[in-house]
């Protein structure tokens, strides 16, 4: 085996196999976790307490913004005429175990990476020794990503380095439909996978001729899409209306790029031709079927948020059955069976049972 072969990262693809694996590693291995600027690392913590529930301590570090007093200080101790170690409250320290974020650990300034060192190696903190099972895991961006990210070869060496894969545009519609994204933000992600490409998982030409503006380390500075960003335009694609589509296209721009803003506000000016949901399953035989697939798209993503009951979604799936393109309707079938707050529907209704069954070619 090459040396390339043996030093090469590790990459995880979900946040949540991490979350269940840090925790078996974690009391003796600090792992640090990189990848590009807006791909969630920053959330690993809540996505760990969201699992892992009160058995442990949450205990966040913004590590490029520390100083050795946010850890702890030396004060007189007046009966002993020395100086103790005092640790910062920021850490709880009752016996319960702490799990610790070192994010951007590698742009902390060196003072702080070098008191990091004890922290993620014995799980000490100054002098006070972390309670038994605590666990101290890192973020950081790509060395390659240009922002200043940069850690010693010895500090390195402490670690268990693993990459995270950026994700795809359905792995970040189901977490999207989950965390209450906007359905014509989906159904625009679902049209458009190549806005969730990596400039480390493509070659320099795909890279150029990428049309939706992703992060890319030669272009310092500018607005960019990246799972992060696009999330963000959340409020702006709610608001369309009072904000009108000349804001709507600036605000998009300052906040995804121009490019990808101008692909989203056409999406968003579709918008008219979708029919709401409750207006489908009153009348599924006679809703009209719009023309373009985008419209169709976001109707497939609202409806995921919208069917609560059994009636509902035997009703939706009758419209869904004189949908002409079956690959719409498999986007429908897909989010539903994703989005966890809908498997139990999925799993009772002989409609949508007998229409995966027609169609299992599709679903494979």
């Amino acid at each position: 085996m090459s040396s390339n072969a043996i030093n090469k990262p590790t990459e995880f693809v979900n946040l949540y196999d991490l979350a269940r694996a840090i925790p078996l590693i974690g009391p003796t291995l600090t792992l640090l976790i990189e990848g590009e600027p807006g791909t969630a690392k920053s959330s690993l913590l809540k996505i760990m307490e969201e699992v892992h529930g009160d058995k442990y301590h949450y205990v966040y570090f913004d590590c490029p913004v520390m100083d050795p007093s946010d850890l702890g200080l030396r004060v007189p101790n007046r009966e002993t005429g020395r100086l103790e170690y005092y640790p910062t409250a920021l850490v709880p320290l009752d016996g319960k175990p702490v799990i610790i974020m070192l994010d951007e650990l590698a742009k902390a300034v060196k003072m702080m990476k070098t008191m990091f060192t004890r922290l993620m190696l014995e799980r000490v903190l100054g002098d006070i020794k972390l309670p038994e099972g605590s666990i101290v895991f890192a973020t950081s961006n790509n060395a390659s990503d240009g922002v200043g990210d940069s850690m010693e070869s010895h500090s390195i060496n402490r670690l268990m380095r693993v990459k995270l894969k950026k994700v795809t545009s359905d792995e970040w519609c189901v977490w999207a439909s989950q965390s209450g994204v906007h359905p014509i933000i989906r159904a625009w992600a679902d049209r458009n996978p190549k806005a969730f490409q990596s400039y480390r998982e493509i070659t320099q030409k795909e890279l150029e001729e990428n049309t939706y503006g992703i992060f890319d380390p030669r272009k310092p500075g500018q607005s960019f899409l990246s799972p992060r960003s696009l999330a963000k335009c959340d409020p702006i694609v709610r608001n369309k209306s009072v904000l009108g589509m000349d804001v709507v296209r600036t605000t998009l721009s300052g906040t995804i790029g121009h490019q990808s803003a101008e692909s989203l506000a056409m999406f968003i000016s579709i918008g008219d031709e979708v029919t709401r949901t409750a207006d489908v399953i009153a009348d599924p035989m006679g809703t009209p079927i719009p023309t373009k697939i985008a419209a169709l798209i976001m109707m497939m993503f609202y409806a995921v948020d919208d069917i609560k009951t059994q009636d509902d979604l035997t009703k939706f799936m009758q419209f869904v059955g004189r949908v002409p393109s079956r690959e719409v309707s498999a986007v429908f079938y897909t989010m539903m069976c994703k989005v966890p707050k809908n498997i139990r529907l999925v799993r009772g209704n002989a409609t949508l049972t007998d229409w995966a069954a027609k169609n299992y070619i599709l679903l494979s």
